[in-house]
């Protein structure tokens, strides 16, 4: 779906039904109508020209905005600027979230996540903190603490009298995860006494609490210990908590050896895992050596392929980044 303005007045193309959908199909749009916000839903066979009313070219537009279509509408990039640019405030909280999920350019996710962690609505922050755990290796090193200290500033102030021990579910959870990573000292000091015992603790807050004490030393080395033993279940939690360590490379440099002693595919694995989380540029020596000295021949030819294809993300994400935290070049 894209708008169009022609001398006849605005317009919205259907370009084609999906042929996964049945017709005819429910099409939604909401757009900007002469400053205000307008909605309206019509049903679509095939391509299809729909009118807009108003007496000039809408400056945003939202496709399926009540999430009514059969499958996933992916939001055009070029839409995406527009909302972000113009539109953003006329969304709900809801169709907010929906941008996040259906967006298919990394630097626009970049944006609309740092729209969604300073929004008023928890569920728009808890998305956001969500996504941005995923993109938290991509970030530039450089930029940590001004990205830690506008998650503090904007952020953590929803976190204030909320605890780790009384978080029994996923949003607070989140929330104080993403808070005491960035800084909290209160929350970061909760958080390593509970991982003393983070076995014993339900999930959530469980996977929250290891997530946040897992740049501790001592704590690192325990789950190293631990993931050898666990469950497969609990194995999966403790390699996705250090998959999380701010620094992989050096915790390699420190526990790798006792890493490749163990000679199942845990141990591999998480090798594997560790030396994936970091694709810093910067770092590129310091990784290949660990590679060459950690993994017979150096890692094989997917690792070093998924590298590459991580770095060349990284560069494509740090613009994204640097003009979030104001530290644009």
């Amino acid at each position: 779906m894209t708008a169009r303005c022609e001398r006849g007045g605005a317009a919205l193309a259907v370009a084609r039904t999906p042929a996964t959908w049945p017709a005819p199909v429910p099409v939604c749009y909401a757009y900007d109508r002469d400053g205000t916000r307008a909605d309206a839903c019509v049903v679509v066979s095939g391509p299809q020209t729909i009118p807009l009313d108003g007496t000039t070219c809408p400056s945003w537009f939202l496709p399926d905005p009540k999430d009514l279509a059969p499958a996933a509408t992916p939001v055009p990039i070029k839409v995406v600027e527009t909302l972000l640019a113009k539109g953003w405030s006329q969304l709900s909280s809801d169709e907010q979230r929906s941008v996040l999920d259906r967006v298919n350019d990394d630097p626009l996710e970049v944006a609309v996540i740092a729209r969604l962690l300073d929004s008023a609505d928890v569920k728009s922050v808890v998305a956001g903190a969500t996504a941005l755990a995923r993109l938290e290796s991509q970030v530039p090193y450089d930029l940590r603490k001004a990205l830690d200290a506008w998650l503090l500033t904007k952020v953590g102030p929803r976190a204030k009298g909320l605890h780790f021990a009384t978080a029994h579910d996923a949003q607070t959870s989140a929330l104080l995860e993403l808070v005491a990573r960035a800084g909290d000292a209160d929350l970061a000091r909760e958080a390593k006494s509970l991982a003393a015992n983070y076995q014993d603790l339900p999930d959530p807050p469980r996977l929250a609490v290891m997530s946040a004490a897992v740049d501790d030393l001592e704590f690192q080395k325990r789950l190293i210990v631990d993931v050898k033993r666990a469950v497969p279940d609990k194995r999966w939690e403790i390699m996705s908590a250090l998959a999380r360590v701010r620094d992989p490379l050096a915790l390699l440099q420190r526990e790798g050896d006792e890493l490749t002693k163990d000679e199942t595919d845990i141990g591999r694995n998480l090798l594997f895992q560790l030396l994936s989380a970091s694709c810093d540029p910067a770092r590129q020596k310091e990784q290949l050596t660990l590679m060459k000295k950690l993994l017979p021949g150096g890692g094989d030819v997917w690792l070093q392929g998924w590298l590459g294809e991580c770095r060349t993300k990284r560069a494509k994400l740090e613009p994204a980044f640097r003009s979030w935290v104001g530290h644009a070049k």
